[in-house]
C-alpha cells in the first residue's frame, strides 16, 4: 500500500463537491484534533493528504455515522446508465450494486470488506451522479475526469448523507433533493448538527414522508412543501429534545437545497439558501408549528376524505397557505380567516363520525385541536 492517500476536491462548481464537503463536514467533530486540521486545511488547498492510518479514521468514521444515523428507510441514490454506467463504475472498484440504486448499505460494505482501504488509490471514471454541475451556465463544460477510489468514495458518502428526498414525481420530471453545506467553514463546521437532525434515529418521520403529503395540497408549491416539510422535522426535534436546533450563529442559510431532475443525466434545475432562521426566530415560543402539524394530520387522512367533506381540501388549502403568511409576515388576519372556515366544515365531520366514519371521527379531533390553537394564538 501506498505510504500516502490523497483525496482531491472535485470541481467547485459540481454538485460532487458539495457531497464532498457534506461528508467531511457531518464527521469533522469526531475526527482527532490533528487529523481534523489537517482536513481544514486540505480543503484550503482543494485536496487531502493522509496517511493510510489517518484515511482508515475518516472512513470509520464516516461508515460510524451511517451506521448510526443513516436507518433502512433511508433513500438510494438513483445511478445513471449514460456513458459507461454509474454502476459499472462503481462495480470496476468493488462496490457492490443492485437495482441501480446506490444504498448505504453498499459503502458500509465497501469499507468492512477491506475493499475500500485496497482501491483507495486505484484509478476509475467519474460517475455522472457527481459531475452535474449547479450552475447550468457550464453544463456543456461537464468532464469526465478520473479519480480515485478514496475521492470517489468520500462523495459518494456525501451523497447519501445529504439527500433529503428521491423519487418525487412532478407532471414529467423527477427528483432527487439534497441539502448541502455552501462551502463556507462555518458551514462545514455546523454540517454534524445539521445532519444529525436529519437523520436522529428517534424521529420517525422523514423529510420525504412529510412532503409527499403536503404536494397533496391544492395551491402549494413544491417549493412551499419542501419548507413546510423541514419545518416539521425540526419541529420533531423540539418535541423530543425540548429546544429548537441552534446552528453557528444560529444561520441555517449557510446550507443549500439543490434540486436534481433525474433524466438521461443528472440536471441541477435549481439551488437556493435553506431560508428558515427568520421563520423559526418568529415562530419560537408560539403555536405554529403545532398547528402545521394538524395541517399535515389533515393533509395525510385528505384521499380518504374527499368526496364525502367536498370543502376539506379548500379549507386545508386555504389554511395552510394562510399559516404560511402568518410565517412570513406574523399578521393574524389570515388565521382569522382560515379559523372561520375550519369551523364551517367541523360539524359535517361530526355528523359523519357519529355515523361510524372512523377517518372523519380523526380529523375532527385534529381540526378542533387546530381551532383551539389557532384561538390561543389570536388573543396570547
Amino acid at each position: 500500500m501506498s505510504s500516502t492517500i490523497t483525496i482531491y476536491l472535485l470541481s467547485e462548481r459540481t454538485i460532487g463537491r458539495y457531497f464532498q464537503i457534506t461528508a467531511l463536514g457531518s464527521i469533522l467533530n469526531m475526527l482527532s484534533l490533528q487529523l481534523r486540521d489537517k482536513v481544514l486545511r486540505g480543503l484550503e488547498r482543494g485536496s487531502l493528504t493522509l496517511t493510510p492510518a489517518e484515511f482508515d479514521e475518516l472512513a470509520k468514521n464516516l461508515t460510524d455515522f451511517l451506521k448510526n444515523y443513516i436507518s433502512s428507510k433511508a433513500l438510494g441514490i438513483r445511478l445513471y446508465a449514460a456513458g459507461r454506467g454509474d454502476a459499472n463504475i462503481l462495480r470496476g472498484i468493488g462496490i457492490t450494486i443492485s437495482k441501480g440504486l446506490l444504498t448505504y448499505g453498499n459503502l458500509i460494505d465497501y469499507y468492512q470488506s477491506g475493499l475500500l482501504i485496497r482501491n483507495a488509490i486505484t484509478t476509475t471514471h467519474l460517475p455522472i451522479l457527481l459531475r452535474a454541475y449547479v450552475f447550468s451556465r457550464y453544463r456543456d463544460y461537464a468532464e469526465e475526469g478520473d479519480v480515485n477510489g478514496a475521492t470517489l468514495y468520500l462523495a459518494l458518502t456525501g451523497a447519501i448523507i445529504s439527500v433529503i428526498a428521491g423519487g418525487i414525481r412532478l407532471g414529467e420530471n423527477t427528483y432527487e433533493l439534497y441539502l448541502v453545506p455552501d462551502t463556507s467553514i462555518d458551514s462545514i463546521k455546523d454540517s454534524y448538527l445539521l445532519y444529525e437532525l436529519l437523520h436522529d434515529p428517534k424521529i420517525k418521520n422523514r423529510i420525504q414522508d412529510y412532503l409527499m403529503t403536503f404536494l397533496r395540497v391544492e395551491g402549494l408549491s413544491f417549493e412551499l412543501s419542501i419548507l413546510l416539510s423541514i419545518l416539521l422535522r425540526i419541529y420533531d426535534t423540539f418535541k423530543i429534545y425540548g429546544s429548537l436546533p441552534s446552528l453557528r450563529g444560529g444561520s441555517f442559510e449557510k446550507f443549500k437545497l439543490i434540486g436534481v431532475v433525474t433524466e438521461q443525466r443528472p440536471l441541477i434545475v435549481w439551488e437556493k439558501p435553506l431560508s428558515i432562521t427568520h421563520i423559526l426566530m418568529r415562530l419560537y415560543g408560539s403555536r405554529a408549528l403545532r398547528i402545521l402539524e394538524y395541517l399535515y394530520g389533515i393533509a395525510s387522512n385528505l384521499p380518504r376524505l374527499t368526496t364525502s367533506v367536498s370543502k376539506l381540501p379548500d379549507v386545508l388549502s386555504q389554511c395552510t397557505l394562510s399559516l404560511i403568511a402568518y410565517m412570513e409576515t406574523g399578521s393574524l388576519d389570515m388565521l382569522t380567516y382560515c379559523s372561520g372556515n375550519a369551523v364551517r366544515i367541523l360539524s359535517t365531520l361530526d355528523e359523519l363520525c357519529v355515523e361510524g366514519n372512523t377517518t372523519s371521527c380523526n380529523i375532527k379531533s385534529v381540526l378542533a385541536s387546530l381551532l383551539r390553537d389557532m384561538a390561543y394564538s389570536l388573543v396570547s
